[in-house]
């Protein structure tokens, strides 16, 4: 069955975590302009070349740029490029809008929250490429029944319909500690159908799964994790980025990035002035 979404009026924040709650999910369409969705798919490009190159070099991928695989390198990592935002540019100006921010943070309950995870799926057409994402499974690892680990971000980059495999979302499982079996999951899950420019939102707890791409174009999506500043995220950014690029950026980004969450490496960076402190104190 097919949820199709239609622009509104803009939900409340109280209406929006309401949706998370009780759905797991939920949708936003046009939420990004049109000029930033066209230089971020510009820039994933880019990313995508990048990711490919280093799944050839380390292993993990096939061969790039084959007749079954136009997107880049097969293999378990095929179709997908992690932690794009490291690339800058567009990719660090959709953070800088801090976007639902206001959301996420008062789902997660914590003023302050920072970046876990930057990725990007565009789930070719290709049956061997990044096989994971169209498995049932959730992206919260260490399952709690009631805290609100990880809230993830999609901000799609091409219209999400049900040829070209938009995600399935089994609304109200972020309760669920066991997978579902796949019969379950396909009776009762729904595809998230939406125009390019919109933004999902999801309780890391959820039981999603991609749909299968039917057609000769790719179906790409950006996907970005949010945490409490405590929870380790999946990559260094600051060190990434360079943590003296990162401490000129705007204090939101600086706050996103984790700049202010980071952990000393010695007793001198330990024992420093409150304000020099590499974890602050209104981190959690």
């Amino acid at each position: 069955m097919e949820t199709a979404l239609e622009a509104t009026v803009v939900p409340s924040v109280e209406e929006l975590i309401e949706k998370l709650d009780t759905d797991g999910y939920v949708a936003m369409p046009g939420a990004v302009s049109p000029e930033l969705v066209s230089r971020l798919q510009v820039a994933l490009e880019h990313a995508m070349d990048h990711a490919a190159a280093l799944h050839q070099a380390s292993g993990v991928g096939g061969t790039a740029d084959s007749d079954d695989n136009p997107e880049g390198a097969d293999g378990p990592l095929g179709g997908a490029a992690h932690h794009v935002v490291v690339h800058g540019g567009a990719f660090l100006d959709l953070l800088d809008t801090q976007p639902c921010f206001d959301t996420i943070s008062a789902y997660l309950g914590s003023d302050q929250i920072v970046l876990n995870a930057f990725g990007a799926v565009s789930n070719p057409k290709s049956a061997g490429a990044y096989e994971h994402a169209k498995i049932v499974h959730r992206d919260t690892r260490s399952f709690h029944p009631s805290f609100r680990q990880l809230v993830w971000f999609f901000v799609l980059l091409d219209d999400f319909t049900i040829e070209n495999g938009a995600t399935w979302m089994m609304a109200g499982s972020s309760d669920r500690p066991d997978r579902p079996s796949n019969e379950e999951f396909y009776e009762s899950a729904h595809q998230v159908t939406a125009p390019k420019g919109s933004m999902v939102l999801m309780d890391g707890r959820t039981w999603h799964a991609a749909g299968m791409n039917q057609t000769d174009e790719p179906r790409r999506l950006l996907t970005l994790a949010f945490s409490r500043p405590f929870v380790k995220p999946q990559l260094d950014y600051c060190r990434a980025l360079g943590t003296e690029a990162v401490a000129e950026m705007s204090e939101n980004l600086k706050q996103v990035l984790g700049y202010y969450s980071r952990v000393p490496a010695s007793l001198e960076e330990w024992y420093t002035l409150p304000e020099n402190r590499f974890y602050r104190s209104n981190q959690g």
